[in-house]
């Protein structure tokens, strides 16, 4: 049980830091690494009475474990519902008229200076690509949440082969670039497996 209740808390940890610093790589281990250690030792050292801590060790460490799981739980329905709505009012504007005179579109527009023509569009086409394959994983995972099997788009395998396609032909430099511009983040990147595990 101790086991098993300390590496959640590394996990959980790690998780919940990498989605606030991702440049920061594996130093988000070590902050819930800290903690089971502390965990470990007060148990080994018999800190506590033996009943205490197996007190401890059998009610209240599943019970933090159950209470972070509930928060993650809580904090991903939130991520889906809301992270949908800002995705197709993100698309709906992308595909807009008025496009060209937000931020985003004059940050695009600027980028004309420094990356061929055919390059800028590319990256305008990966945008608007990117937010229709998160609005179709979302959707996918509500559905799923409701006891729905959506039916497979044929032309999903199409849509990720064409997304790999765009970020070749934008190169890394053209990918750094449009860093600024990129409406999706880290906790976003595994809607690409679940897309590809539909697209099989």
């Amino acid at each position: 049980m101790l086991h098993a209740t300390t590496t959640a808390i590394v996990a959980i940890t790690a998780k919940s830091l990498g989605d606030r610093y991702p440049e920061r790589g594996w130093l988000i281990v070590l902050p819930g690494l800290a903690v089971a250690i502390v965990l470990h030792s007060i148990f080994n050292h018999a800190l506590v009475s033996p009943m205490l801590a197996a007190g401890i060790l059998i009610f209240v460490l599943p019970l933090v474990v159950l209470a972070v799981f509930g928060r993650s739980e809580r904090k991903t329905h939130e991520w889906v519902g809301d992270g949908l709505d800002l995705d197709v009012e993100l698309l709906e504007l992308v595909r807009s008229s008025q496009f060209g005179n937000t931020r985003l579109g004059r940050y695009l527009n600027e980028l004309k200076s420094r990356f061929p023509g055919p390059v800028v569009g590319d990256m305008f086409c990966l945008l608007q690509l990117d937010l229709e394959l998160a609005i179709r994983a979302k959707g996918m995972l509500m559905a799923r949440q409701a006891g729905l099997e959506l039916p497979m788009d044929p032309a999903l395998k199409g849509r990720l082969e064409e997304r790999v396609y765009l970020q070749r032909a934008i190169g890394k430099t053209g990918m750094l670039a449009l860093h600024p511009l990129q409406m999706t983040n880290e906790r976003d990147d595994w809607h690409q497996y679940l897309l590809k595990y539909a697209g099989k």
